[in-house]
C-alpha cells in the first residue's frame, strides 16, 4: 500500500476524474450516481461533514448536497 497523502482538493479532483472514467466506460447514470455518491459520502465522512448515524444524508454544515 502506498504511503501517499491526499489533500481534500486532490480527492475531489480524483472523484471528478473517476466520474469521467465511468462515463467514458459507458456506465449508466444510476451506476455513476451510486459509485460517485458513495465515494463522495466517504470523503465527507473523512472531513467530518457526514455522520453515518445522522437521520438525513446531508452535510453537517447545512449546505445542500452536490447535484449532478
Amino acid at each position: 500500500m502506498s504511503d501517499r497523502l491526499w489533500s481534500l482538493a486532490e480527492l475531489r479532483s480524483e472523484l471528478e476524474r473517476y466520474e469521467a472514467e465511468l462515463r467514458a466506460a459507458g456506465k449508466g447514470q444510476l451506476t455513476i450516481d451510486t459509485y460517485v455518491g458513495q465515494s463522495e459520502r466517504f470523503v465527507r465522512f473523512l472531513i467530518g461533514d457526514y455522520r453515518p448515524d445522522a437521520r438525513a444524508d446531508r452535510p453537517a454544515s447545512g449546505d445542500a448536497p452536490r447535484r449532478r
